[in-house]
């Protein structure tokens, strides 16, 4: 698991910008494996409500048959949280505020959770 830390560390490191506020990798059972977090929310309470909002958001797209999830985007009065799938298993949490480009963000989101998805299958 070390080699997993080490190696989720670095990508998500390279995602630090002065516009994100917390990062974290958070299983689909809502257990934490690895955050950077200058949030004052707690990473149990980031992991927990990743993997609520994540089973709440696959049941919505179930009922409605709106197709598979690919991500979770939530627009608030201070900033976005932003949950993409990395694989079945993992999530990728990020707590933006309201300075971020949105689009810009999702592409190096993206592109962050194609490194973090060859690291963990």
């Amino acid at each position: 698991m070390n080699k997993y830390k080490n190696g989720s560390k670095e990508i998500l490191e390279d995602l630090l910008s002065p516009c994100i506020e917390a990062f974290a990798l958070v299983s689909r059972e809502g257990l934490m494996i690895q955050s950077i977090n200058t949030n004052e929310v707690t990473d149990e309470k980031i992991s927990i409500l990743s993997a609520a909002m994540l089973s709440m958001s696959l049941r919505t797209c179930e009922i409605f048959g709106e197709g598979s999830l690919n991500d979770i985007i939530l627009k608030t009065s201070e900033g976005y949280i932003i949950i993409k799938k990395v694989n079945k298993d993992v999530l990728l949490t990020v707590f933006a505020t309201s300075i971020c480009e949105l689009e810009k963000l999702l592409i190096e989101l993206r592109t962050a959770s194609n490194s973090l998805m060859e690291l963990y299958n």
